[in-house]
């Protein structure tokens, strides 16, 4: 029996390989797509407590309220953008006078390391901490979010949809299985769950940030 079934096993494993492949390959394909569409639902995850906030607290309808965050996330996204050409724009303005400093930090550390008995190399710190390898970081993410911005027509207008869907969602509940019936399952639970690991994180990533900026500023950085 077991020789009998071997020969199915192994094209259920040939046509389950060719299967991802395809997969991946239509994923890659369509990446143009597919990115600003998770971009969208991402967005639309972060919009839905204020549209309901609007709602429910201020009376605004959906048709206002929705515009009126997808506006607010529109003019987020060129804020940062701008913030961040303007520091790469200044870093660049200014490199020369950060690598003697880079270098006079560097220097400190390693004077420090030295009394606790520990043996970094030079070479490789300086290497990492160059201002060149900084900025080529900086401008990586200035133009992830330049290409996110050129596209950013798409991105609004299927998280204006996505925000609609959602909204409506409970109602068409309610009118297709009675007034006490509510959305279950994946979409509302990975909602819930996206939305509680952002909080967390907001307030990790405010106390990281809070910590650097005391311990840069005891340094005199």
């Amino acid at each position: 029996m077991a020789e009998r079934t071997r020969p199915g096993a192994v094209f259920q494993g040939l046509v389950a390989m060719a299967s991802l492949v395809v997969i991946v390959a239509g994923l890659k394909a369509a990446s143009d797509i597919i990115l600003p569409t998770l971009f969208s639902a991402f967005l639309a995850i972060l919009g839905v407590p204020l549209v309901r906030f609007l709602h429910q607290r201020l009376r605004v309808p959906h048709v206002v309220g929705i515009p009126v965050v997808v506006l607010l996330f529109a003019a987020g996204l060129v804020g940062i953008t701008a913030l961040i050409a303007q520091t790469v724009r200044g870093f660049t303005a200014d490199i020369g006078q950060y690598e003697p400093q880079i270098n006079a930090l560097l220097q400190d550390v390693l004077t420090h390391a030295d009394r606790f008995g520990l043996k970094l190399d030079a070479s490789v710190a300086r290497e990492i901490l160059q201002p060149e390898l900084m900025m080529g970081v900086l401008s990586q993410t200035l133009n992830a979010l330049i290409v996110v911005l050129s596209r950013l027509l798409i991105v609004l207008v299927t998280m204006t949809f996505i925000l609609f869907e959602a909204t409506e969602l409970e109602l068409k509940f309610r009118a297709a299985f009675g007034t006490e019936a509510r959305p279950a399952g994946p979409f509302t639970d990975t909602t819930g769950q996206v939305q509680r690991y952002l909080m967390i994180k907001s307030v990790a990533s405010a106390a990281t940030g809070l910590l650097i900026t005391v311990g840069c500023s005891l340094i005199g950085l």
